[in-house]
């Protein structure tokens, strides 16, 4: 394979496998391999059961049709449920707010499906993903920021470990996603509409609330909302339904001007609500700390670095303490409302450092203790 930062590290000629969706990227990366001189075969992942599935396979087998490349369908119904859907939905019970993209990458593209991709005689799995891979001279390999800052997945790609980047194949990252539209395009392939969607795959239209109402009812226990001082101002349908920052749906009428969610209190069934300057804080914890490229178990050490504390954030200046598997983020400017589930990411510059999965807050000592 060759590799810099700037390109993907794409092998002169192989037998490569493709994470097929039936949308432009999937297509655009299967286009550009089989282009390359690569033997390419085309992988689809069933992760959830009913007609929008089996639609998906559909579109797939037909792009891999128009393509001229073998098709496999992977049943991984059985652990996309048990290792992401069910901890998602188990965290918004615990007061988290999940992000099971970082987890699905890891467990299952990465994991479970890469696997098949090397026992279908794979050398690499490819997938649609804007992000870059390089080796390094010492063996390992680097993950950056995709030229296409908008579309950029770094954030949640960063805990694969370095078996799993050196099998990644990240064709977009060097491009804009423009360019795989046009690719698409020239080939003369006709692909069926579908939404570009960027939410959790497995909720109907993003939404989380009616999905997690339907799949655990039982969570959905009434509370107070307070503000900061514990005075009542109304009251909630289940903690489940709420995540930091949150100001839609809090329904607060009187006087004290908008409101966020600041703190879900799972031991008193309370949301405490607030003004938008008590969502910034300082410093966070984190846990499950991935490095690339990895330190040991006893790594001690520090990294003056930015800090994405949300998909598609803003990156914060900050320093992060490490102590193994986990770290303290020190912000040198206030971030706002890093979330217990969500991840932490550790950038120099447009390299990704690792990150890990946050765990408290200076909110959760605030106001939850």
């Amino acid at each position: 394979m060759r590799g810099k930062a700037g390109r993907a590290m794409v092998p002169e000629k192989g037998i490569l496998a493709v994470a097929m969706s039936g949308g432009v990227d999937s297509t655009a990366v299967a286009l550009k391999l089989r282009e390359a001189g690569n033997d390419v075969i085309g992988l689809t992942a069933v992760l959830s059961p009913g007609p929008g599935s089996d639609r998906a396979l559909e579109r797939c087998a037909d792009v891999c049709r128009q393509l001229r490349i073998p098709h496999a369908v992977i049943d991984l119904r059985e652990p996309f449920e048990r290792l992401i859907v069910e901890p998602f939905a188990r965290s918004y019970v615990e007061g988290r707010t999940p992000n099971p993209c970082v987890r699905c990458n890891e467990d299952i593209k990465f994991g479970l499906l890469l696997d098949e991709a090397l026992r279908h005689g794979a050398d690499a799995l490819a997938t649609g993903h804007y992000a870059r891979t390089a080796p390094t001279d010492s063996g390992h390999v680097y993950l950056y920021r995709a030229r296409d800052l908008h579309k950029d997945q770094s954030y949640v790609l960063h805990h694969l470990s370095q078996d799993q980047l050196r099998r990644a194949l990240l064709p977009h990252g060097a491009g804009m996603r423009a360019d795989n539209e046009h690719l698409v395009a020239e080939a003369g392939l006709n692909l069926p509409p579908v939404a570009e969607s960027q939410d959790v795959c497995f909720l109907p239209d993003g939404s989380h609330h009616d999905w997690l109402r339907s799949r655990m009812p039982d969570a959905f226990v009434p509370g107070e909302i307070v503000d900061t001082e514990g005075n009542v101002l109304g009251e909630h349908q289940g903690l489940i339904a709420y995540t930091i920052g949150q100001r839609k749906g809090l329904q607060l009428g009187g006087p004290g001007g908008r409101r966020f969610v600041l703190h879900i209190d799972t031991r008193r069934n309370r949301v405490i609500v607030g003004p938008d300057q008590e969502l910034w804080v300082q410093w966070c914890e984190i846990e499950r700390v991935n490095l690339i490229p990895p330190g040991s178990d006893e790594d001690s050490r520090e990294l003056d670095c930015e800090v994405m504390v949300r998909y598609n954030g803003t990156l914060t200046p900050a320093r992060v303490s490490i102590d193994g598997e986990k770290a303290q983020v020190q912000f040198a400017d206030a971030a706002r409302a890093p979330t217990p589930g969500q991840s932490a990411v550790f950038y120099d510059k447009d390299r990704c450092l690792g990150g890990g999965v946050i765990q408290r807050t200076e909110l959760t000592d605030r106001y939850g203790g």
